[in-house]
């Protein structure tokens, strides 16, 4: 009989891992702790509409690379799946002009050297770095230390022309990188979409994905997704286990030998895959002593990002906004973080969303660890208050994004409203995280981690957390590479 792997975690990470857990003709069910799958990439109804939790820009639309192939593959795409791309990547609202960065890299170049001629070189030199990086695409075939060196040395050709852009903007800050622009437009241009401590690199990677064709949103979004894995799975006899909370991981000399699970039943396998947060993982599965040492030292070391977030029903279609915009507003606080620019996205590409003549608008203040720290400790010492914050700060909101589009006045509503701890209640998500740890000048070169842990020889963690920057690549990644770890083991 094949030997059995439970998965812990039911995201895309775990969903993929099941998948190809089925393909290597093991025996695989997934324990997830929530009454859905998905994880993060996920999405709810309210008051008549849906709020989309995940999808942004998804990497991996263009049918040309390996990627689109691993979502082909794991069902997230279709034959009927449809691919929206949207003609700009953000707008910036600054001094009473837009900018915007295009799909069209050269009507990019037009329009900010029209707005910053004085920045002409630093223009010139931006889109080419982006031009290069379009070349840059994540390996998901296989881990990089399985793969074979003729399609190692295959891979990093491809790729080639990505490391200057890489070596150039890879160890500057996205401050860094704004304040390097004469022209205070370009300065709040390139401040808007990033934290200030990221590195540059991102930034750039991130826009070349789009200009590349390779970062579209599928149709029907994040939840509908996630389902199509699901789909995909349990066509292939795998078994699925909502509401089922994995408590520990039972370990003898070394070998893991059961799971224990929140109504105290213990369920043998062979071979176990954590999909979930690691910090859950070690937190309460494990223990920290089989923590990866690099893993950990992330932990000590770096900071996480996440969200305050407000959605609203719009009873207008919201033509008039591009995908993404930022514009300044009256300072407004959130836990520990004050923000003056606020930015607003409009879903008005996904009719599914809303009802006819409507749309659905989201906003939010990024957050980081302290953040976090606050809305936890809030929520614990007094949930009304909690409540009442949370709903002074969206109403805060409102009102900022109606001053700044007058028409909306009148035809905003906040149909809901959630914090860094929302996310961690519901997902378990590490300090609220969306993704992993902030990708900072200093881990641009930060290799992914194996998986494999010191002291288990039947565990290979299998989660987003262990590749930079984390996200829905990574996710399906980490879930492939872990089956294939364990399929070497046999």
């Amino acid at each position: 009989m094949s030997k059995k792997i439970f998965i812990i975690g039911g995201g895309i990470a775990g969903l993929t891992a099941g998948v190809f857990a089925q393909k290597y003709g093991f025996r695989s069910e997934i324990y997830e702790s929530h009454s859905i799958v998905g994880g993060e990439c996920t999405g709810w109804n309210r008051e008549g509409f849906h709020i989309d939790n995940c999808i942004h820009w998804m990497t991996g639309t263009n049918p040309k690379t390996s990627l689109y192939r691993l979502w082909r593959e794991v069902g997230a795409l279709t034959d009927d799946t449809e691919i929206f791309t949207s003609e700009s990547f953000y707008t910036s609202l600054v001094q009473g002009k837009r900018l915007s960065l295009y799909h069209d890299k050269e009507r990019t170049r037009r329009e900010l050297l029209e707005a910053a001629p004085e920045d002409k070189k630093a223009i010139n030199a931006f889109i080419k770095a982006v031009k290069a990086a379009e070349c840059i695409k994540m390996p998901v075939d296989m881990p990089l230390d399985m793969m074979p060196k003729g399609k190692m040395i295959k891979l990093g050709m491809s790729m080639v022309k990505g490391l200057k852009p890489m070596k150039q903007y890879g160890q500057m800050t996205i401050r860094e990188f704004a304040d390097s622009f004469q022209s205070p437009l370009l300065r709040t241009l390139f401040s808007d979409y990033l934290s200030g401590n990221f590195t540059a690199f991102a930034l750039i990677v991130a826009y070349a994905t789009f200009t590349g064709g390779n970062g579209g949103i599928p149709r029907g979004g994040s939840l509908r997704m996630a389902m199509r894995i699901a789909d995909t799975y349990r066509s292939l006899g795998g078994v699925i286990h909502t509401s089922s909370p994995v408590e520990t991981i039972n370990v003898v000399s070394g070998h893991a030998v059961s799971i224990t699970l929140s109504d105290g039943s213990k369920v043998p396998a062979d071979y176990f895959i954590p999909t979930c947060d690691t910090a859950v993982v070690f937190d309460k599965m494990l223990g920290k002593e089989y923590m990866p040492k690099e893993l950990l030292l992330n932990y000590e070391t770096q900071s996480t990002n996440s969200q305050f977030q407000v959605a609203f029903g719009a009873d207008d279609p919201c033509s008039f906004l591009d995908l993404n915009e930022f514009f300044d507003c009256e300072p407004l606080t959130a836990a520990h973080t004050t923000v003056n620019r606020i930015g607003v996205r409009n879903y008005d590409y996904e009719p599914s969303f809303a009802p006819a003549g409507k749309t659905v608008l989201q906003s939010g203040i990024c957050q980081g660890g302290e953040d976090y720290d606050y809305w936890e400790q809030l929520y614990r010492d007094n949930r009304e208050q909690y409540r009442q914050e949370k709903q002074a700060i969206a109403e805060g909101l409102l009102q900022r994004i109606v001053k700044q589009y007058p028409q909306l006045r009148g035809k905003l509503k906040i149909i809901d409203v959630f914090t860094p701890y929302t996310f961690h209640r519901f997902v378990g998500a590490y300090k609220g995280s969306y993704m992993n740890f902030v990708y900072t000048p200093g881990m641009v070169n930060w290799q992914s981690l194996s998986g494999l842990m010191t002291g288990l020889d039947n565990v290979v963690l299998g989660s987003q957390w262990l590749q930079m920057p984390g996200g829905l690549p990574c996710a399906a990644s980490c879930g492939r590479f872990a089956v294939q770890r364990i399929a070497a083991m046999q």
